[in-house]
């Protein structure tokens, strides 16, 4: 599961070896606190077809879910651990329920409008507190639906998106960036690292995880993230040349989580 200071920069849902010399440090270009932009405008896929349910960009609610059957069942889920249960709901909606070990259940109700043209979906969260949180995103289609899929099938842009007033918005990230050494702060979770390769924790959060520090050049730092010593997944952050905005990209297994994340220097 992502922790909070991926989901900040994510939905998401942003480090291993010696780098080049940096300047002064009042010019290092991550320092300072960034506000992320949220999640509208984001593109979302779906592929439901043949019985199962693929969705690459779940993460954070249990994903990425590939060819998952839609059968009611439980089946193992792996990142984070758990298990995770597909059903339909009438001919234009699914029912899917995460349960983490540990961490809550959330139950998602994703539907689609029968001219295909609108996508809503509500999720419930019980965490292992028993507090309970909402959010209702809404998207509109983007292109066309796929041939011989279900009509929920297809890419989607977030338009809008509510949220329970105790399910408030990601809070700000604050950067502290020097020659060898990088911090991050996300609400209770930070974590103090180096560029020397080397695992630290990350403190505070609910999830035992480490950062691994990555520098590529003066404006991308990457952090590779591990849960008992095995990567989950990893982030890359680019600083824009004026040092105005942020873009963050989730990776797993190589590949790209979702879309980019945009955050602007508060």
């Amino acid at each position: 599961m992502a922790n909070l200071l991926q989901l900040t920069l994510l939905s998401a849902i942003t480090l291993i070896a010696a780098a080049p010399t940096y300047a002064a440090a009042p010019d290092l270009p991550f320092t300072g606190t960034w506000v992320t932009r949220g999640t509208i405008g984001q593109i979302y896929e779906l592929d439901v077809r043949n019985g199962t349910y693929s969705c690459p960009q779940c993460d954070g609610n249990g994903g990425p879910y590939t060819a998952v059957p839609i059968d009611g069942a439980e089946h193992k889920a792996i990142n984070p651990p758990g298990t995770v249960r597909i059903r339909a709901v009438g001919p234009f909606g699914f029912e899917v329920v995460r349960k983490g070990e540990g961490t809550g259940t959330t139950r998602a109700i994703r539907t689609v409008s029968p001219d295909g043209r609108k996508f809503e979906e509500l999720a419930v969260t019980e965490a292992a507190n028993g507090e309970v949180t909402w959010t209702v995103r809404r998207r509109e289609r983007v292109g066309q639906p796929i041939a011989k899929a279900h009509l929920i099938s297809g890419r989607w842009k977030e338009v809008a998106m509510e949220r329970s007033l105790n399910n408030p918005a990601p809070p700000p990230m604050t950067y502290t960036q020097t020659a060898d050494r990088f911090t991050a702060t996300a609400g209770p979770e930070h974590y103090d690292a180096r560029f020397d390769g080397k695992e630290y924790p990350l403190i505070g959060g609910t999830i035992k995880q480490t950062v691994t520090l990555r520098r590529l050049d003066d404006h991308t730092v990457e952090e590779i993230w591990k849960e008992n010593g095995v990567e989950v997944d990893s982030l890359r952050m680019v600083v824009s040349a004026d040092g105005k905005t942020l873009t963050s990209t989730a990776y797993r297994n190589g590949k790209p989580i979702g879309t980019s994340i945009i955050a602007d220097r508060k």
